[in-house]
């Protein structure tokens, strides 16, 4: 079903979009990567993968468009997007700032919108 399928895993150098990575391509996917910052996690796991990736603020839709420009000049293209990126600044309710939720919801809400509005077309 996914085998020559390319798919787009948001948040995946560790955790859940890492496990979804790997697992993805044990059912023949080519996956592509990402994560807010390039890493050593993300690095290591594209090369374990054989996989290319993006690096970019999900919540910032110019820094989405412009990692998708950079796929689409290497010919990449995607066939299915796996949304694993989010992000919660813990602490006490009462505690919290309106930053805290600004966060919350550019990166869990608008960043799942920019990287839809970035696949679909």
């Amino acid at each position: 079903m996914l085998e020559g399928k390319t798919i787009l895993i948001t948040d995946s150098s560790r955790g859940i979009g890492a496990a979804t990575a790997r697992l993805a391509v044990q059912y023949k996917a080519r996956v592509v990567l990402h994560g807010a910052t390039e890493s050593e996690h993300l690095r290591a796991l594209a090369e374990e993968l054989q996989a290319e990736y993006i690096v970019c603020d999900v919540g910032d839709k110019a820094a989405v468009e412009s990692s998708f420009h950079t796929l689409t000049e290497k010919g990449v293209v995607i066939d299915g997007l796996i949304n694993c990126a989010g992000g919660v600044n813990p602490k006490n309710f009462l505690d919290t700032t309106d930053e805290d939720w600004l966060y919350a919801f550019r990166v869990n809400v608008l960043g799942t919108v920019h990287m839809c509005l970035a696949v679909i077309p």
